[in-house]
C-alpha cells in the first residue's frame, strides 16, 4: 500500500467517523425513552399507548422535516445541518431533565425529533461526496453499524443511570454527551464538506437552479416509490420491537425489566453485527432477493414463534438475537438498493425521502404496539412485527427484480 492510498485511507475513515459518531446519538436517542416506559408509566400514570406517542411525536417531527433538509443539503452542502440538527436533538434530551408532565415529555420529543430529520440526508451526501465509489458499500456498512450501536447501548445506558440516579438525570447525562459529540463535529467540520469537487458544486448549481416541483419530480419515480414503501413496512418492525418489546416481554413471559432488556439489546446488537456480515454479502452478489427473502422471511418466523409460544428465556433471547441478525444485514443491500434508483445530484432528497417512509412507519408502529399492550395482547406486537418483515419480503423482491430489470435492458427504474 503506497503512502498516498494510506493517506487517502486515513482521510476517508476520519470523514466515515465522524459521520458514524453523529449518527451514534441519533439512533442512542431514538431509543432513550422506550427503556424507561415501564418507570414513566408508574410515575406519571400515563397509558403504554400515550407513552408510544411521545415516539410517535418524534418520528413525525423528523418526517416533517426531512424532505425540506434534504432540499437544503442539495442546494448548499451537509455539514451546518448535520452540526445544527445534533445540537438541537441533544439539547432537548438534555432539557426532558427539567419535564414535570408528560405534556412537557411530548413537546420536547417532537423538537427532538426535528433535530433528527437532519442525519439520512446530510450523512448520505457527505459519504457519497467524499469516500471513492470502492469504499462506499463499507462506508454505509459503517455508518448503519454506528446507528445499531447507538441502539444496542441505549437500554443499557438509559436504565443503569435511572436505577442509579433517576431517570431525569440519565436523560439529562445522555443529552449533554451529544451535545460534545455536536462540539467535536464543529471543530473537525473541514471533513465534513461535501463541495469539494467541482461537479459536486456543479451538482448544488443546478439543484438551486430547478424549482421544487422540478426537484420532487425526479426523485418521485416508480422504482424509489416502491423502495419508500419498503423503508416504511421494514421501519414498523423495527420501531415496533424498539418501542414495547420490553413491556411486550414482561407481560408475556413475566420478566424484570432488567431481564426483559436484554432481548431488546441482543436484538440490537445482533442487528449490529448483521450489518456488516451484510455489507460483504451484498458486495459478492446482486440477487438482492435471495439475500432479502431468507433473512425476512425467517426473521418473521423467528418473531412469529416468541409471539406464539411460551419459549425458555434462554430462546426468546436466542431468537431475538437471530431475528435482529436478519434484520441488520439486509440494510446495506437496502441502502445499495437505493443508490441503484437515484438520479444524480439528487441523494440529499432521495436518502430523505425513504427517510420519510421510516418515520411514517415511527410514527404507527409505538400506536399500534401500544394498544396491543394496553389491551393485554402483548403476543400481538411479536405477530404484528413479523406480518410486517412478510411486507418488507413483498416489497424488497420487486425492486430487486426491476433493479435486474433495468439493469439488463438499460432503461429507467
Amino acid at each position: 500500500m503506497t503512502a498516498a492510498t494510506l493517506e487517502r485511507t486515513g482521510k476517508d475513515l476520519r470523514t466515515i467517523g465522524l459521520v458514524g459518531g453523529g449518527h451514534f446519538f441519533s439512533h442512542f436517542y431514538l431509543l432513550a425513552l422506550p427503556p424507561l416506559f415501564p418507570i414513566l408509566h408508574a410515575e406519571l400514570g400515563t397509558s403504554y399507548t400515550a407513552l408510544g406517542g411521545l415516539m410517535s411525536a418524534y418520528a413525525l417531527a423528523a418526517g416533517i422535516g426531512l424532505m425540506p433538509v434534504g432540499f437544503v443539503v442539495d442546494r448548499h452542502g451537509a455539514a451546518w445541518p448535520l452540526i445544527a440538527g445534533l445540537t438541537l436533538l441533544s439539547g432537548s434530551v438534555a432539557l426532558m431533565t427539567f419535564a414535570d408532565s408528560y405534556w412537557a415529555l411530548l413537546g420536547l420529543s417532537f423538537v427532538a425529533g426535528l433535530g433528527n430529520s437532519v442525519f439520512h440526508p446530510a450523512d448520505y451526501a457527505i459519504l457519497n461526496a467524499r469516500v471513492p465509489e470502492r469504499r462506499l458499500g463499507r462506508a454505509f456498512a459503517a455508518h448503519t453499524f454506528s446507528g445499531y450501536l447507538g441502539f444496542a447501548a441505549a437500554p443499557l445506558v438509559t436504565v443503569a443511570l435511572a436505577e442509579a440516579l433517576g431517570w431525569r438525570a440519565a436523560l439529562g447525562l445522555c443529552g449533554l454527551a451529544g451535545l460534545l459529540m455536536a462540539a467535536v463535529l464543529l471543530a473537525q467540520r473541514t471533513w465534513l464538506d461535501d463541495n469539494g469537487h467541482e461537479t459536486a458544486r456543479a451538482a448544488k448549481a443546478a439543484a438551486r437552479e430547478e424549482s421544487v416541483l422540478a426537484n420532487l419530480s425526479r426523485v418521485l419515480t416508480p422504482g424509489l416509490i416502491l423502495l419508500f414503501g419498503f423503508f416504511l413496512v421494514n421501519a414498523m418492525t423495527t420501531m415496533g420491537i424498539q418501542a414495547q418489546s420490553i413491556s411486550s416481554l414482561i407481560a408475556l413471559y413475566d420478566l424484570t425489566l432488567g431481564d426483559a432488556k436484554y432481548g431488546l439489546t441482543l436484538f440490537l446488537i445482533a442487528a449490529a453485527a448483521g450489518v456488516v456480515a451484510g455489507g460483504i454479502a451484498t458486495d459478492k452478489t446482486d440477487r438482492y432477493d435471495l439475500l432479502t427473502g431468507a433473512a425476512f422471511l425467517t426473521a418473521a418466523a423467528g418473531l412469529g414463534a416468541i409471539g406464539l409460544l411460551h419459549l425458555p428465556y434462554g430462546a426468546v433471547l436466542g431468537v431475538m438475537a437471530m431475528a435482529g441478525f436478519l434484520v441488520g444485514a439486509m440494510i446495506p443491500t437496502r441502502d445499495m438498493m437505493v443508490r441503484a434508483f437515484a438520479p444524480p445530484g439528487a441523494i440529499g432528497k432521495v436518502y430523505g425521502l425513504m427517510s420519510v417512509g421510516i418515520e411514517v412507519g415511527a410514527v404507527a408502529a409505538p400506536l399500534i404496539m401500544g394498544w396491543f399492550v394496553d389491551h393485554a395482547m402483548p403476543e400481538g406486537v411479536f405477530l404484528a412485527c413479523g406480518v410486517f418483515l412478510v411486507g418488507s419480503f413483498a416489497a424488497s423482491q420487486i425492486a430487486a427484480r426491476r433493479i435486474r430489470d433495468r439493469s439488463a435492458e438499460g432503461g429507467p427504474a
